[in-house]
Parts: C-alpha cells; sequence; structure tokens
C-alpha cells in the first residue's frame, strides 16, 4: 500500500510543497478525487519528470518557473519511503511509473516568403513510444542432415513446418522451449526414447502414406510420457490437428533448428514475438478506430511507436480514447518485462471522455489489472464524482474512492419481459429451472440445436411476453430487425434486441472457429460468454479480439434484468452506450455491416 506522496517546487507545489495522505492500493483503480485548481497536474508532472537517476523537471515545471528550485518527490510503500530529487531517484529503482496524459501539443512550422519568415503555429499528437524495435530475424531451414536422418521417410518433413509461416504465437512462445530441446538433444536416456520413435519411423517397411495411415500410436507412449515433450505436444496440438507421428516430426526438427544456431533461434522468436505484437496492435485499432488509415506503427532509433494524423483530421473524443489505448498498450509491453512493480497515472484529461469512451477505457485498465495484480498501482486523477466511474466494468470491487446526445433506444416492453422471464423463475422447482436453463443455452446464448419453447413460455412468462419468441425463427427475426434500425441509426430501436443480437454473433464467430467436437461442446457447456471466451483462448490458443469482452459488458448487463418489488422492469442502463460511435463500429465490424444492405438471419446462423 503507497501511504504518502510528497511533492515540492513541481508546477503550483512551493518549498512547503504538498503531503499528500493516501490509501492506494495495488490491484485497484485508485480513483483520487479532486476539484479543479488542488494541483492533480502537478502530481503527474512530477512523475512524468522521473527518469532512471533523478528527477527532471524542466524550469517551465519548476513552482513559479523558478530554474534555482531544486524539486523534491517521495512516496512511502509499505512503511518505507522512497525519494527523487535532482541528483538522485530511489523511486524508479523500486517501481516503473508512466503517466498517461493529453498528447496533444502547439507546434510550429516556419517558411520564408521573401525577407519575411512567417510562423505557422498548429496543435499536433505527440508519437506515442511502444517499446523497442527487433531486427528482422527469420528460423533457419532444417539442415541436410536431418534430412538424411529420416531416409527413405525423409518426404515426411516436406512442408511440415509450413504452419509456422501463418502462427506468429507458435513462432513467439518456442522460446519457452530451450529446456525441453536441450534435454533431449544433451541427455542420454531422453536421446535414447527419441531414437527409439526415430528407428520405427525409418525401419517401417511401406511407403510414407502407408505409415501415416498404419502406424502403431503405442510407439509414441514412451516419449509422450516425458514432461519435457508432454508439454510441447500440448503445446503444439493448439496449432493444428495433426497426430502423434507428426508431433515427433515437428519436435525432431525444432531440436535440429535449434542446435544450429541457438542465438538465432531466440531471435528468431523474439522477432515473432514482436511482429505479433505489432499485428494484434493493428488489430486493436482497426476495431476501435475509424481513422487507422492516417495512424501508422513507425520504427525510427531501435523503437516503434504509433504516429498520428494531425490533430485537426481526428475528434476529440476520439483522439483522447486512442492516445489513451495506445499509451496503454505501451506501458504494458514495457512492463511485461520489468521485474519492478508498475505504478500508472492516469492524468484528468480523460474526464472528458463521454460516458461509452469511459467504459471502454475501464475495461482495458481491468485487463491490465488483472494480468499483474498486486505488481501494479493504477492512480487515476479526476475532479469528478465517483458515480461518474462506477459501471459493469469497474465495480466497487475494482475502485478504490479517495474522494450526452438524445438517444433512439426505446425498450420493449414485451422483449424487457421476456427477459425478466428468465429472471423471475424460481429455481428450485425443476419445470422453471429447466426453463431457465433451457432460455440461457438455447435462446440468449448461441446453440447450433434449436427447440420450441412456446407451451413453457405460455405456463411460466410473465404477462405481456411475446410467446412466439419461443420460437427461434420468430426471436431471431424481431433481433434482426431491430439490430438493421440500430445500424442505420433511422429510427427508433430496441436496445435489448441489439444488445441479444450482439451476443449472439460474437459466439457464433468464436464458435466458427473451433476445429473439433471437443472445442464445440466445452464451448456450449460453459456458462456465460467471457468465460466462453476465456476457455476457448486459454484452453485451445483461440484469439478473441478484446473488443467482444468490451461489447460483452454491454450485453451481459442488458440479459440480466429483474422484475423490482414495485412490479417494474428498471433499465439496465448500460445499454444506452450502444449510442456511442465507437461502440457502434465494434458491432458494424461485428456483423460485417456494408452501407445500405440489410442484415439478414443468416446473420445468426
Amino acid at each position: 500500500m503507497i501511504s504518502n506522496i510528497t511533492i515540492k517546487n513541481i508546477k503550483g507545489y512551493d518549498a512547503v510543497g504538498k503531503s499528500l495522505a493516501v490509501n492506494l492500493l495495488p490491484n485497484k483503480i485508485n480513483l483520487l478525487i479532486a476539484p479543479n485548481g488542488f494541483g492533480k497536474t502537478s502530481l503527474t508532472t512530477a512523475f512524468g519528470a522521473l527518469n532512471a537517476n533523478s528527477l527532471a523537471v524542466r524550469d517551465e515545471d519548476k513552482n513559479q518557473e523558478d530554474p534555482a528550485l531544486h524539486p523534491f518527490l517521495s512516496i512511502t510503500e509499505d512503511g518505507i519511503t522512497y525519494s527523487a530529487d535532482e541528483t538522485r531517484n530511489d523511486i524508479s529503482s523500486h517501481l516503473f511509473v508512466h503517466s498517461i496524459h493529453s498528447r496533444l501539443g502547439v507546434y510550429a512550422s516556419a517558411k520564408r516568403m521573401g525577407k519575411a519568415i512567417p510562423v505557422t503555429k498548429y496543435l499536433n499528437i505527440q508519437d506515442i513510444e511502444l517499446g523497442k524495435s527487433v531486427e528482422k530475424i527469420l528460423f533457419k531451414k532444417i539442415s541436410k542432415s536431418e534430412k538424411d536422418v529420416f531416409g527413405s521417410k525423409k518426404p515426411l518433413l516436406s512442408h511440415s513446418l509450413d504452419f509456422m509461416t501463418n502462427s506468429l504465437s507458435f513462432c513467439a512462445d518456442l522460446k519457452n522451449f530451450s529446456i525441453a530441446f536441450t534435454a533431449f538433444h544433451t541427455q542420454v536416456f531422453r536421446g535414447a526414447i527419441m531414437d527409439e520413435c526415430l528407428r520405427y519411423i525409418t525401419d517401417y517397411h511401406g511407403t510414407v502414406n502407408a505409415l501415416i495411415q498404419n502406424y502403431d500410436v503405442t510407439i509414441f507412449d514412451k516419449i509422450e510420457a516425458d514432461e519435457h515433450y508432454k508439454k510441447f505436444a500440448s503445446f503444439y496440438r493448439k496449432y493444428t490437428n495433426r497426430d502423434r507421428l507428426h508431433t515427433f516430426i515437428v519436435f525432431h526438427q525444432l531440436i535440429d533448428i535449434y542446435y544450429q544456431d541457438t542465438r538465432a533461434f531466440r531471435n528468431a522468436c523474439e522477432y515473432a514475438s514482436y511482429s505479433r505484437f505489432k499485428d494484434s496492435v493493428v488489430k486493436e485499432l482497426n476495431i476501435l478506430n475509424n481513422t487507422w488509415q492516417n495512424l501508422k506503427l513507425v520504427e525510427k532509433n531501435g523503437k516503434l511507436y504509433v504516429a498520428y494524423p494531425k490533430a485537426r483530421d481526428i475528434s476529440n473524443g476520439q483522439r483522447d480514447l486512442l492516445t489513451f489505448i495506445v499509451d496503454l498498450i505501451g506501458f504494458n509491453a514495457r512492463l511485461s518485462s520489468e521485474l519492478r512493480k508498475g505504478l500508472l497515472i492516469i492524468d484528468e484529461i480523460f474526464d472528458y471522455l463521454d460516458d461509452a469512451n469511459i467504459l471502454v477505457a475501464q475495461y482495458y485498465l481491468t485487463r491490465i489489472l488483472k494480468k499483474y495484480k498486486d505488481n501494479l498501482y493504477i492512480i487515476w486523477l479526476t475532479h469528478l464524482s465517483q458515480d461518474n466511474f462506477r459501471s459493469k466494468v469497474l465495480n466497487h470491487k475494482v475502485l478504490n474512492v479517495q474522494y450526452l446526445k438524445p438517444v433512439k433506444a426505446m425498450p420493449n416492453d414485451c422483449m424487457k419481459k421476456f427477459i425478466a422471464t428468465r429472471q423471475n423463475l424460481d429455481r428450485k422447482i425443476p419445470e422453471q429451472n429447466d426453463l431457465y436453463d433451457k432460455i440461457s443455452h438455447y435462446v440468449l446464448h448461441y446453440s447450433p440445436m434449436e427447440v420450441d419453447l412456446t407451451e413453457s413460455l405460455r405456463i411460466y412468462a410473465i404477462e405481456g411476453t411475446r410467446l412466439s419468441w419461443g420460437r427461434r425463427i420468430e426471436f431471431h427475426t424481431y433481433l434482426i430487425e431491430e439490430l438493421n434500425k440500430y445500424i442505420k441509426g433511422e429510427e427508433e430501436y430496441d436496445p435489448y434486441a441489439v444488445a441479444v443480437a450482439v451476443r449472439l454473433k460474437s459466439e457464433i464467430n468464436i464458435y466458427k472457429q473451433l476445429k473439433t467436437p471437443e472445442q464445440r461442446e466445452m464451448f456450449e457447456k460453459t456458462k456465460e460468454t467471457k468465460k466462453k471466451f476465456e476457455k476457448m483462448e486459454n484452453d485451445f490458443g483461440i484469439a478473441i479480439p478484446i473488443s467482444y469482452y468490451v461489447i460483452a459488458a454491454i450485453h451481459n448487463d442488458a440479459d440480466h434484468i429483474y422484475i423490482d418489488s414495485s412490479g417494474n422492469i428498471p433499465d439496465a442502463t448500460i445499454v444506452y452506450k450502444l449510442e456511442h460511435l465507437v461502440i457502434k463500429q465494434i458491432v458494424n465490424s461485428l456483423f460485417e455491416y456494408k452501407e445500405g444492405i440489410d442484415i439478414t438471419l443468416d446473420a445468426l446462423n
């Protein structure tokens, strides 16, 4: 816990300084609320001036811009005080500190016109550093001796590693198997196990195709019992459906490539990791930003940056959200290689994001908290009430507080009653519990199977519920009608219908990527969309766009509404975030919407 921050001779803080008694917790978003003029910018400036060896405050950022003053900053964590001034910096040896603030600056250009040199001033967005750039190093080809080892069966090697060309994650994570490669290359007993498998392959009497079709799968029992090989096999099969034989062949070849030049192998893994990171940045920004064509990833002076278009070419809200997300991506990339704890300070410039932008920003913050847990402090400086920040994403468990345009979303009462019917069922009664599960499984989540629930709804539904929605075709027809109204923006639409359609489509898109019955079964039986996505991502290596998690906050809230004690069904206000342009962009991308062409029922099949 950080219990004190002290600042002297920086911005509005003079030599007497300001000692802030705080209670900042790791693994929380610490919301520091203070009125304008209190000195929040001074706090950001102080932490932003920390470098590796000192507190390097610019003269214009010193109190009253007096260059003779000596700035000072200290923090107290768990009873130990770390300080920094112009001659030393104990803070940065303990914490990796980064501040996120406005990247907007005033720039000037001059062009001689005769004897005059007029100066033009303009606003521009500062490039954001994402980390170090990496030299392009590719994996070597297998050696001639490797081919010779397989003798007449060397056609097995043909194209067996081709999948690596399109699998940056596989290539990047190969760095984790240097111990396995070394063990089977240097240890006699492991080498003997591998040689036994190799002899079976080379001594097989028959063609390569016959071997592939008829090999004795038990020949690999012994090697697959080895802890190192078993870990590799599990890793490899996340990326391919290949069998035991091909798993062994790939492993054998990778050992050959590794020992041709271990340094080059590791560098190739690092380059793959770097390329994967760049691709992930592009994909995220493509979804979150409709001006991506004007953003560029640039490499200069050994570092990777995001370069922005001129400030006049991008809206204020979009600028602030995108600079926030990119800055956060860069912080995450650098912190992931640090042994120090992280301290992230967010300036109040983001107070001026609208509700939906704040929702998106909050989600990214909770993701990074989940990753680093007790090794990260987040401080969000604001002058706004805590009510502006609380949401389904940022709830009381995450938040540590220390002190919009008319919409066309018009909830349909029948739809609200249909959704609330599930929540109104008594799960202690078997028949009602069965209906609850069926509504969840077949109606509000995607399932390839279809059931007719009209008769059950006739008995248990809230009065006014449209019973025909117990049939998928009727329900989906309504969802698509409302979705088209929403996307076109021409008339009032039912936000609950859109929210359910969004959930179904996001689940369908991931379901279509599943290759095996085991994956599909696991997807269907896992409850809650977010948990489905996490299961597919963690267990099967399916890449889930972060935008899917963002919109999950909307539809999860929308389909959990209840009848209150007065018999009313209060609205889930988060559904009104659908009006935000970024959210709308995500939905358009999700359904691959093309201007002027209606979304059809096929989108939900």
